[in-house]
């Protein structure tokens, strides 16, 4: 075994010297058994105008970001901004329901994955599992466990892998045709990607009269949030194996949006049940067809998200 993980660790240390990773290109890296890609570019997160304003208006939220930038100046010997200035995507693999595998790609454009790595090897080290292991391949160093892998194959990325409920191993790394791939846009705060021939909905899902008629046919779904002007854009583009299949899927959207619309917009009885930032969220919805692809996007005022995110997220009465 720890013959094979040497050369599998070698054959990758080769591949990056050859194919080095871009972050603009991670998903393009998906494994041919990826069924969800999630990708996130934690600088423009980081320096979004809305996330900026969530904590300049929340002295709770503000706490726990300074506690998180003190840590990280702690354990890391980094600014946080050096760290956020960074692009991470997950590969995930259903094996079964209650079994995935994952390989997660971090890229770091100053250079700063050997500081995320030295935390976990140190992490690793002072933890008592008899498991844990720090090696070499070449110039490449990985820590490992029963369960994970990570791997730091340049100063800018790193690979940390699991396998579910098998041993933890490393997939080579090359660049794929994904179709799942290319529906991941890059230039987005965050985007997901699912492929539903190797991702099965749960049945309950399935049997839900809202929810039935849009998952007949579905043959992959992304989600993708981005920032424009003042608001804040969730767009949903829903993939279908025919032309018939996403215009039963369309109406059935029109029809659960109305609903929704018709709640939100409901007499003042019925509005009290529901959260004070819930009652003043509007939102404009667009629900496209062009041929197989159903693109719904909704846009949401930058201050009324906001004040819902502080629902979700902070105690306090308003």
């Amino acid at each position: 075994m720890k013959k094979r993980l040497r050369s599998v660790l070698a054959l990758l240390a080769v591949l990056w010297m050859f194919f080095p990773l871009h972050a603009s290109g991670l998903p393009g890296y998906a494994p041919k058994n990826t069924g969800i890609i999630v990708f996130a570019d934690l600088k423009r997160i980081s320096d979004s105008r809305l996330v900026r304003k969530i904590f300049s208006k929340n002295p709770e939220l503000r706490e726990i970001r300074n506690g998180i930038d003190q840590e990280i100046r702690e354990q890391f010997n980094a600014e946080p901004e050096e760290l956020f200035d960074s692009e991470v995507c997950a590969f995930i693999d259903v094996i079964a329901p209650d079994d995935i595998g994952c390989q997660i790609f971090f890229v770091n454009h100053p250079g700063r994955a050997k500081k995320i790595f030295d935390f976990a090897a140190a992490a690793g080290r002072n933890s008592g599992n008899p498991a844990f292991f720090v090696g070499k391949t070449g110039d490449v160093p990985f820590v490992r466990n029963e369960k994970w892998i990570l791997l730091q194959t340049d100063p800018r990325t790193l690979q940390f892998s699991f396998s579910g409920n098998d041993p933890a191993r490393f997939v080579p790394l090359t660049k794929t045709a994904s179709l799942l791939a290319g529906e991941i846009d890059t230039g987005a705060l965050l985007g997901i990607a699912v492929d539903l021939a190797k991702v099965p909905v749960p049945d309950d899902l399935q049997q839900d009269e809202n929810f039935k008629e849009m998952l007949r046919g579905l043959v992959k779904v992304t989600f993708h949030f981005t920032e424009k002007d003042d608001t804040l854009v969730f767009r949903t583009v829903a993939v279908y194996r025919d032309e018939k299949s996403a215009a039963k899927a369309k109406a059935a959207a029109d029809r659960l949006n109305e609903a929704v619309q018709k709640t939100l917009s409901g007499s003042a009885g019925e509005n009290d049940r529901l959260p004070s930032q819930l009652q003043k969220l509007t939102v404009s919805d667009t629900m496209t067809l062009d041929g197989v692809r159903l693109t719904g996007t909704s846009v949401i005022d930058r201050d009324l998200a906001i004040g819902f995110i502080r629902a979700l997220f902070v105690k306090k009465a308003e």
